[in-house]
């Protein structure tokens, strides 16, 4: 693996207010009320956590911390976070989790409209009961980077009309309501190193997928794991209802394990293609608690990883657009108002960059885009990149 260095340009620093809670609000949601679009909201750990919060408007949100400690939104009788947007506004949230105890079926978060992204977030429904997802969005973009999702008692992510990324993400369905782990209706997922676990069928009832599709959605992953559930019978890990073929690169695909007669059920249901000519993408660090792996001075690894020869290109960006569906590129990719070209390369291969150690880039976020191919159309890799802290 070839290695190379940058650093960084200097991205757009116009000024946005930064307001903090508990210091200056006691709760977010007054933060978020007082708050101009596209302000930052710098949330600090604090026991008993926080008020469930309304986010109507383009806003970062920061968690910060210790490596140990995280700042929790608690549902109450509805969603720890509601996303309410217009189609091109973005919502940014970092190193903030947020927990659904709700006995009234409220997912954990909701996500209507617009561009959402949660970086190092823990999004989970934690009580066993009526069923309730701990994700579901609609009608939106998403973005998971090192997040986990899990429900007690539904999926864990269900995506309606909905295009979706993940990179280093962990989906798990609840077992009290069997439900796949990740539910795809009139959607697309595209991602790398994603885990996902369907729902246990411990009362001699069947398993769930870990990824159910549907005939109008497509589903794009790379050196991922997905694994159905147990039970009678045990469930395929992929269940594909569409006619395109859920497509693969150095995947594990494990059926859950038949209770009733032994043996497992097989890997997938419906078209699918193992070996898929995908681009992948990683950037250390691959857990999830980590506060970022983006800093000021600090140095942070992304890797593209495509078949040998292959050539490839990573360019680097401060802002997005919405998914974009071209011609030239064969999955949606979220493209830059403005980007630099990082290097081009071949095969799999990473490239550092260098954060300048300027206060005024704080809060910034700086995404990193790859594509890589030998004919058209081009296979695009999954979004890297995030917030920068200090």
């Amino acid at each position: 693996m070839r290695t190379f260095s940058t650093v960084l340009l200097a991205c757009s620093l116009a000024a946005q207010a930064q307001l903090r809670v508990p210091q200056q609000f006691s709760e977010i949601a007054a933060a978020i009320r007082a708050a101009r679009p596209g302000d930052e909201i710098w949330v600090t750990t604090r026991p008993g956590g926080y008020a469930p919060i309304v986010i109507d408007k383009p806003l970062t949100i920061l968690g910060v911390g210790s490596e140990s400690e995280t700042p929790i939104i608690f549902g109450t009788t509805g969603p720890a976070i509601d996303v309410r947007l217009a189609t091109d506004e973005l919502v940014i949230i970092g190193r903030i989790d947020a927990y659904s105890p709700s006995a009234t079926a409220a997912p954990a978060v909701t996500i209507l409209g617009g561009r959402v992204i949660f970086e190092d977030a823990e999004l989970r429904q934690i009580i066993a009961g009526a069923p309730a997802n701990a994700l579901t969005v609609s009608d939106a973009d998403l973005v998971l980077l090192r997040s986990r999702v899990e429900s007690s008692a539904g999926a864990g992510l269900c995506a309606r009309n909905s295009h979706v990324v993940a990179l280093h993400a962990w989906f798990f369905a609840g077992n009290s309501s069997l439900a796949p782990a990740i539910d795809l209706v009139n959607s697309t997922l595209h991602g790398s190193e994603v885990f996902g676990s369907g729902s246990e069928g411990v009362t001699q009832v069947a398993g769930a997928p870990a990824l159910a599709v549907d005939a109008q959605s497509r589903a794009w992953l790379t050196h991922s794991m997905l694994r159905g559930g147990f039970g009678m019978p045990g469930a395929p890990a992929l269940a594909n209802q569409a006619s395109a073929p859920a497509e693969f690169m150095e995947c594990q695909l494990a059926g859950g394990f038949n209770l009733s007669g032994g043996g497992s059920a097989p890997p997938s249901s419906g078209a699918v293609n193992l070996a898929a000519p995908l681009l992948g993408a990683a950037q250390p660090p691959a857990l999830y608690r980590t506060f970022g792996s983006l800093h000021l001075g600090g140095g942070t690894g992304f890797t593209l990883r495509a078949s040998t020869g292959t050539p490839a290109l990573l360019l680097w960006s401060d802002s997005l657009v919405r998914v974009y569906n071209h011609p030239l590129l064969a999955q949606p990719t979220r493209m830059p108002t403005t980007a630099g070209v990082l290097v081009v390369g071949g095969g799999t291969f990473s490239v550092v960059v260098n954060v300048p150690n300027v206060t005024a880039l704080l809060g910034r976020a700086l995404w990193i885009h790859g594509v890589a191919g030998t004919a058209l159309p081009l296979a695009v890799a999954p979004l890297m990149g995030g917030v920068v802290r200090a």
